[in-house]
């Protein structure tokens, strides 16, 4: 799945005998290409078989377990989190052993080593820490001073430009240097005690607009462009533009931003009155066929046209906002489509079985676009269980390929 003369010659590639040569190539090599195109064609075209199925979806939650993989390998996960001195002890077996708590961390002293697992626990980093308190508390004591806080609070339309300017950590008087410059930029070390500034913030444009939401008067963004950079090269970058009506609702937001190493970019449109499309893609620079797309549309019960109505729909309060939720979730050829009736489904809170939702889920999984199997709810051992009906109608629990998934996004955000 990873993936590059001389004078008397060029007078003797112009002779007839060299021409027809040429012209013969031309002619063979276009009815090879001729010949392979409707066998490819016909190749993908050709129904596959459950077996074939089953290893496409293996395959797409490996590229999704690559995802996860490559987001803890990553220089910005590994910039913000490290590991803790705490630890969470998990039993695995007999407890036999014998452990005494030394310099922080559990030191197996006895007989039966191996019934616990120790894993790591996360912790902001110190780099995190730094420019989250001292660097930033010192870089708002300049912005404040100029009457940032009253202009944010206040102005009707904030602007972010009267503020530009080159703020430099001074490791010797252990505050912030300004010099002028065209947009807000914040230099600093990357460790409180480094002699060297090797980080950068740049704020290129921040704008928001006064709307007159529910009788109270806040503001909204509307463009906002910055960027995270180490050592030259950059790690982060955000650029998000929004349209609202008067009353603050949201009409149209794009917001696309870089994590290295994947882009993010999401779109919102309200539709309809009662409906938005909400459009995500995930592109991987290290492995593009884990790329990863995501389009959904929510309708709402009624139209949404005040802060109330927005927050149902988007504050999950589901039973009372949200009426259908369709979406398609691509990877590679593999698609993953569904409609859920949430209206009904919610109607039923109090008696959700493996037969209701049944009745108000319609999932289906395709390849190559064409559909290769369903998916549907079982109770397992009083367990509500999703599992997968192949053509053949033969099915298995889902968890077969998801588990491995499941315990490897635990170990990303949870423990090393």
């Amino acid at each position: 799945m990873k993936h590059k003369a001389t004078l008397f010659q060029a007078k003797k590639l112009f002779t007839t005998s060299y021409l027809s040569k040429i012209l013969l190539l031309v002619i063979a090599a276009s009815s090879i290409l001729s010949s392979c195109q409707p066998e490819k064609k016909l190749e993908e075209e050709l129904p596959t078989t459950v077996e074939q199925d089953k290893e496409h979806i293996k395959s797409s939650f490996n590229r999704i377990k690559n995802i996860i993989q490559d987001i803890r390998e990553s220089e910005n996960f590994n910039l913000l989190v490290e590991k803790s001195k705490d630890y969470d002890y998990v039993f695995v077996g007999k407890s036999l052993g014998s452990y005494t708590y030394d310099n922080y961390e559990y030191v197996y002293v006895g007989q039966g080593k191996g019934d616990f697992n120790r894993n790591v626990l996360w912790q902001p980093s110190g780099f995190l820490q730094l420019i989250s308190s001292d660097l930033m508390n010192k870089l708002n004591e300049h912005l404040f001073a100029q009457g940032l806080n009253e202009d944010f609070a206040n102005n009707p339309n904030f602007d972010m430009s009267p503020y530009r300017g080159k703020y430099i950590w001074n490791h010797k008087t252990q505050s912030f240097d300004k010099e002028d410059y065209g947009y807000l930029l914040a230099v600093f070390p990357e460790e409180k005690n480094s002699p060297k500034n090797n980080c950068e913030i740049g704020i290129e444009a921040a704008q928001l607009k006064q709307t007159i939401q529910d009788g109270m008067k806040l503001l909204s963004p509307i463009k906002l462009k910055a960027y995270f950079q180490k050592d030259n090269a950059r790690m982060i970058t955000a650029d998000f533009t929004g349209q609202y009506t008067e009353n603050g609702i949201p009409t149209h937001i794009s917001f696309d931003v870089f994590v290295k190493p994947f882009t993010i970019k999401t779109e919102l449109k309200q539709e309809e009155a009662n409906s938005y499309s909400i459009f995500t893609r995930l592109s991987d620079a290290n492995k593009t066929e884990n790329n990863l797309q995501i389009e959904s549309k929510v309708t709402a019960s009624q139209d949404i046209d005040s802060q109330k109505s927005l927050s149902d729909i988007f504050g999950f309060s589901i039973s009372k906002g949200i009426k259908n939720l369709s979406f398609t979730i691509r990877q590679e050829k593999l698609s993953l489509l569904g409609d859920i009736d949430t209206e009904t489904l919610f109607k039923n809170e109090d008696n959700i079985n493996a037969e209701v939702l049944n009745n108000c889920l319609n999932l289906k999984l395709l390849y190559n676009e064409k559909e290769i199997a369903q998916l549907f709810i079982k109770e397992i051992d009083k367990n509500l269980t999703v599992f997968i009906r192949y053509k053949d109608n033969s099915n298995e629990n889902s968890e077969i390929y998801y588990k491995e998934l499941v315990d490897l996004f635990k170990k990303l955000f949870i423990t090393a």
